[in-house]
């Protein structure tokens, strides 16, 4: 599955037992249900799910509402890949990056 454009895009990874979603661009309200419906149907029983957002350019309040989301939906079964310097401000502001690990 993959949407992308000049400014957003959803890549989506099957690797063995590994499940990654990789988000180019912005996460706003525009984008922010795509890159949930990405993360949540990769989800399953006890399958961990990464985001790898090193190429975020912009996060807002929906997209951080959208992992929030994610997250229980998944029963905790997400975690945050590389974020880039825009996204780890935000998630470290907003304190998600207690809630929702985060590997550098």
């Amino acid at each position: 599955m993959s949407q992308v454009d000049d400014h957003f895009g959803v890549v989506v990874e099957h690797t063995g037992e590994t499940r990654e979603v990789t988000v180019h661009g912005e996460i706003d309200f525009s984008t922010a249900p795509a890159v949930e419906d990405a993360i949540v149907q990769l989800g399953g029983a006890e399958i961990l799910v990464y985001v790898d957002m090193s190429d975020v350019r912009f996060l807002d309040s929906a997209g951080l509402a959208a992992l929030m989301r994610a997250h229980d939906s998944l029963g905790g079964q997400l975690r945050i890949r590389r974020p880039s310097p825009a996204a780890t401000r935000v998630l470290a502001i907003t304190g998600i990056d207690s809630l929702i690990p985060v590997d550098p």
